[in-house]
C-alpha cells in the first residue's frame, strides 16, 4: 500500500496570452496567490483508501490525525504501508500508530 499527497491549483495557468505563430508563451504568473486544494490518500490493490481533500497546509499534527482516523481503519491488518520522507511525516509517531493497528510502515529513502 502506498500513501501520498498532491495539490491542485485551479489558477496556475493564464487564460489568455499572445505570441507569434508557432512560438510558445512562457511567463511567471505574478500577483495574487490562490488557495490550493490538496488531496491525500492511500492506494492498495487498485483501490483508493482514506482519501481526503483539504485546503490547509499539511503539518505533522494534521497528517497524523488523517493517518489514524481516515487511513488506518480502512487498511487490512498486517499490510505494509509505504510513504515518502516528507518533513512533516514524524516517523516515530507514525510507526507507533501503524504498530497499534497491526501494520508495518516503511519510508522511502530520501
Amino acid at each position: 500500500m502506498y500513501v501520498d499527497e498532491s495539490g491542485i491549483d485551479k489558477f496556475y495557468q493564464r487564460e489568455y496570452a499572445r505570441a507569434p505563430i508557432g512560438q510558445r508563451v512562457e511567463d511567471v504568473r505574478r500577483g495574487k496567490k490562490y488557495q490550493r486544494t490538496n488531496v491525500i490518500a492511500g492506494y492498495c490493490n487498485g483501490e483508493v483508501l482514506g482519501s481526503y481533500c483539504y485546503s490547509c497546509s499539511a503539518n505533522g499534527d494534521f497528517f497524523e490525525l488523517w493517518f489514524e482516523k481516515f487511513l488506518l481503519p480502512e487498511v487490512p491488518v498486517g499490510y505494509t504501508i509505504v510513504m515518502d520522507n516528507a518533513s512533516f511525516h514524524r516517523k516515530n509517531k507514525l510507526q507507533e500508530l501503524a504498530k497499534k493497528y497491526g501494520m508495518r510502515l516503511v519510508f522511502l529513502p530520501p
